[in-house]
């Protein structure tokens, strides 16, 4: 079974979310999610994950009253394997679970994250957070990503402080916990919570609780800068502090001089099209490569969260690739940008933009890529 952003949602849409992130604001929806909040994930197959050993260790962390454990000393860990049966027991003791990268070992959630990411066009992983006791599974903390939470079991109260600080990194030393309360909220099962990054909080369960986590990943201008970096070898010089202040100063100016005009020149779209792409996933694990023809009624969607604004004739470089999309790919990607269709509407909307052949020509060309792929109906 796949699940879509939206079935998540439920009574929180996308336009309504959008305002939040515009505004940095809690939005809480008792009730909201659209679909059986067991469907989503549950404890049992949290258990069944960890007992088959399908989660990779550095996926997994156990904390102890908001405290991260050491998973070697606690015999969960041994010789690089995880010992589920240790775990177990460290749970009826009322220690915590926390599972980053859940997508990575279940196929709905991999289509739920990857469907996610086109719709709100960033990356998105997903985690979940298991308590078994009331004590705190981290400290009051804030988060570098905007959060989209569903309780799943049990309840859990959740407590804010201050205002959302505005800033992109985690445990930024500059970034100090505000002492207030803001607000606090209590989720229950079905319960959709929307948490702006930088706001700080902590939870406390009632009992045992699970609750699962979409981290929405904005891109920031350090993002930016590291790429150039790695793009540019010259802006890597070494400031050598022994040949003294003059000739510190001079490479200090020529690197900012440099990073200027390489920010200047930076194509702010298509970087952040390209930054987007390596996390880009198509909508169902089993899709395969697409047939040719496409059959009318097949889904068509894109397989990258962002591509960049182009015209003909203009070499594009996204998702690995690098090539100069036709007039058909341009109108069959404006076709897609809001989410998956099936190959005959597609055709003939992006056929009334560009022409029949050339919408066809260009789904040809785009697929060949890699960019658009094609589910069975």
């Amino acid at each position: 079974m796949s699940i879509m952003l939206r079935d998540v949602l439920g009574t929180l849409d996308c336009s309504a979310l959008a305002e939040g992130m515009a505004d940095r604001r809690l939005i809480h929806r008792p009730g909201g999610c659209g679909i059986p909040p067991e469907a989503l994930f549950s404890l049992e197959e949290l258990e069944q994950l960890l007992l088959r050993e399908g989660a990779d260790s550095k996926d997994l962390r156990v904390t102890v009253n908001g405290r991260m454990a050491n998973l070697e000393m606690l015999g969960v860990l041994k010789d690089g394997r995880l010992r589920p049966l240790v775990l177990r027991q460290l749970t009826r003791q009322g220690v915590s679970l926390i599972v980053n990268n859940l997508h990575r070992y279940l196929p709905k959630l991999w289509d739920l994250a990857g469907d996610a990411e086109r719709l709100l066009r960033d990356r998105v992983v997903i985690g979940a957070i298991a308590s078994f006791s009331k004590l705190p599974a981290l400290p009051p903390h804030y988060d570098p990503e905007d959060l989209l939470i569903v309780q799943v079991e049990g309840s859990k109260t959740w407590r804010f402080f201050g205002e959302p600080a505005d800033c992109g990194m985690a445990n930024h030393e500059m970034v100090k916990p505000p002492a207030d309360v803001s607000a606090t909220v209590v989720m229950r099962p079905g319960d959709v919570l929307f948490v702006p990054s930088g706001l700080h909080h902590q939870c406390e369960a009632e009992g045992v609780s699970l609750h699962v986590g979409l981290l929405i990943k904005h891109a920031t201008l350090l993002d930016l800068l590291r790429d150039l970096c790695r793009e540019h070898p010259s802006l890597n010089r070494p400031i050598r502090p022994l040949l003294g202040r003059e000739k510190v100063a001079e490479r200090l100016a020529a690197l900012k001089a440099e990073l200027i005009s390489h920010l200047d020149e930076a194509d702010a779209a298509s970087w952040l099209a390209e930054w987007n792409a390596p996390r880009a996933r198509v909508t169902g694990l089993g899709l395969g490569g697409a047939p040719d023809p496409a059959p009318a009624e097949g889904i068509a969607a894109l397989t990258v969260t962002m591509v960049p604004p182009g015209r003909p004739g203009r070499r594009w470089k996204v998702g690995g690739v690098e090539f100069k999309p036709g007039a058909g790919a341009l109108a069959v990607v404006s076709a897609l940008e809001a989410g998956p269709r099936t190959v005959r509407d597609l055709l003939d909307a992006a056929g009334r933009e560009a022409g029949p052949d050339e919408a066809r020509a260009g789904l040809d060309q785009l697929i060949g890529k890699g960019l658009v792929q094609i589910a069975p109906p």
